[in-house]
């Protein structure tokens, strides 16, 4: 009679722990899920206008309008600290994301955008556009929420001075889906 006790409680531990190290998989990406995300993204920037390494942060909000498929917009503000002073770019953009299989918590995606915004500085201020394209992955640490890791390649266009770059991107962030 004693055992029974220790057995159970035993048994109680087991299943708590299988439960806890279960990963989680996320929502099906299924046709009317919803993505609301935010980040902090690191770049270096080619010679240019945005010469210089930067660093900002930025929102984004998805629709999946089929499986795997998502559609969305983003806005990001970065400080790029380029010589003789820094420049501050702002810049809306639209995207297009194909997510890939299934491993465990994880899931990989494919990305492509176009954007435009402004950038500015004490002796300028003019219109950028931008297309980018980029890969990463979401990792799921609940139902609902994931941890975002991306890698972009972003070439800009400044439409006043015709000046082009291009920056390679890092960015980390979480996610909320519905």
């Amino acid at each position: 009679m004693k055992r029974l006790p220790i057995v159970l409680s035993l048994a109680l531990c087991a299943s708590c722990a299988t439960q806890a190290s279960k990963p989680h998989a996320g929502p099906e990406f299924e046709s009317g899920t919803i993505r609301l995300g935010g980040g902090l993204v690191l770049a270096s920037n080619s010679p240019g206008l945005l010469d210089g390494k930067s660093s900002g942060g930025q929102l984004s909000g998805g629709y999946f309008f089929a499986d795997n498929m998502e559609a969305g917009i983003r806005g990001a503000l970065d400080s790029v600290d380029s010589d003789p002073e820094n420049i501050d770019l702002a810049m809306f953009s639209v995207y297009g994301r194909a997510y890939g299989q299934v491993y465990g918590p994880i899931r990989p995606w494919f990305e492509l955008g176009v954007g435009t915004g402004t950038s500015e500085t004490t002796a300028f201020q003019g219109d950028t556009s931008e297309i980018h394209f980029g890969i990463g992955f979401v990792h799921f640490f609940s139902e609902d929420w994931s941890v975002d890791v991306s890698f972009d390649q972003t070439f800009y266009n400044q439409q006043d001075g015709g000046a082009d770059n291009a920056s390679l991107r890092a960015g980390v962030g979480v996610s909320y889906w519905m």
